[in-house]
């Protein structure tokens, strides 16, 4: 190989990166060092052929079975396919270069699951807003079961949980600093130490606004009959994953056409909004969206921090997933233990947004008619 020549894993990322996983296979075919088979196991993924994928971290990890990197993506493997043993595999993230260095505390003080009255323990979210608004459901739970604990999250969290989990002291200590507590646990890693864990454990609705006004919502018309559903179509764009599970406003046009519904303007951010959704409402917080999100009769949102939040409410939330979306959301399924009022709305194709919109727009219209008809 020439110094000018880019290998196949350069080539195949190049390629997966455009869209051609076909090719992008192709090119990484004939090779069984780890390297190549931890390639072709990330474009085995982005094709929906998680078994596949699947196999080559197992060859991995047959040849080095200290392999972090191939333990992490089996594990997320195995929990997409609904496998519990898949969160102990998780685990082995923190092992990963990219990841070690984001512990904001030593690994000799993690948390090891034990209940001790004299032992604080700090949760601490660190991953996405999404990741700590699903995650958190488990503190009132370990409470209840004499744990003394702290809860560390992002500030756009915290009157939010002031305001439906006061029970659960919020603190933020210095990065580093173990002073205030004897462990700490990244929220993402409590289920790998909860006993007979499933993920329908804690899965009623956790977060219920106490003493808030609803937000005003400026389409809002008791006069008028129909349904108020809120609309989320894009993630942030920072998100690695953003260009597959935002929607590109145009391929949205089908649902305003359904009788009887008044769309309200969930997105936040840059976003240009379609003319039907008018201008986005104006939120702080959290706490703000989550006082906006019960005043609605339903919420539609890609696969964001959104459809968390509505979910741990109990609101009926529809979620557009794209074909290959987060692990956490399984493979097939229309539902979700996570959360029993949200409903899935997955892509059958890759890139392919319009058979879920068409889903949405025919439940939309089943949904409005009645509350047309009052």
């Amino acid at each position: 190989m020439t110094q000018h020549q880019a290998s196949p894993i350069d080539t195949a990322r190049a390629l997966l990166t455009r869209g051609h996983l076909d090719e992008a296979l192709r090119t990484l075919q004939g090779f069984d060092e780890p390297p190549f088979r931890m390639a072709r196991l990330v474009v085995l993924r982005a094709m929906g052929n998680y078994a596949a994928a699947m196999q080559e971290a197992q060859a991995v990890l047959r040849v080095q079975p200290g392999h972090s990197q191939a333990k992490t993506y089996l594990g997320m493997l195995r929990l997409h396919m609904g496998h519990a043993d898949g969160w102990q595999l998780y685990r082995n993230r923190w092992d990963t270069p990219g990841w070690t260095q984001t512990m904001p505390y030593p690994k000799a003080h993690l948390w090891d699951g034990r209940i001790q009255a004299d032992t604080t323990v700090l949760f601490w979210a660190e991953q996405g807003f999404g990741d700590t608004l699903q995650f958190v459901r488990y503190l009132p739970w370990l409470q209840q079961q004499g744990l003394q604990l702290q809860l560390q999250c992002p500030e756009p969290l915290q009157a939010l949980f002031t305001n439906t989990l006061p029970q659960l002291p919020i603190f933020q200590p210095q990065p580093g600093s173990t002073s205030a507590f004897d462990a700490h646990l990244p929220l993402m890693d409590l289920p790998s130490l909860l006993p007979n864990f499933n993920p329908a454990l804690c899965n009623a609705p956790y977060l219920h606004l106490v003493s808030a006004p609803a937000h005003k919502l400026g389409t809002r018309d008791s006069d008028r009959p129909g349904l108020r559903v809120g609309m989320v179509w894009a993630g942030r764009p920072t998100h690695t994953d953003d260009a597959n599970r935002s929607i590109p406003t145009a391929q949205l046009a089908q649902l305003w056409t359904v009788p009887g519904v008044h769309w309200v303007n969930l997105q936040q951010g840059e976003h240009a909004a379609p003319a039907p959704l008018g201008k986005p409402q104006v939120f702080g917080n959290f706490l703000d969206t989550a006082r906006c999100i019960a005043d609605l009769d339903l919420v539609v949102t890609v696969d964001t921090s959104v459809a968390h939040l509505a979910g741990a409410m109990g609101k009926p939330v529809w979620v557009l997933l794209s074909f290959v979306p987060d692990w956490r959301w399984g493979v097939h399924a229309a539902q979700t233990p996570w959360y029993p009022s949200m409903r899935l709305y997955r892509q059958q194709r890759v890139g392919d947004w319009g058979g879920a919109l068409h889903a949405v727009a025919d439940d939309l219209s089943r949904l409005s008619a009645p509350a047309l008809a009052r």
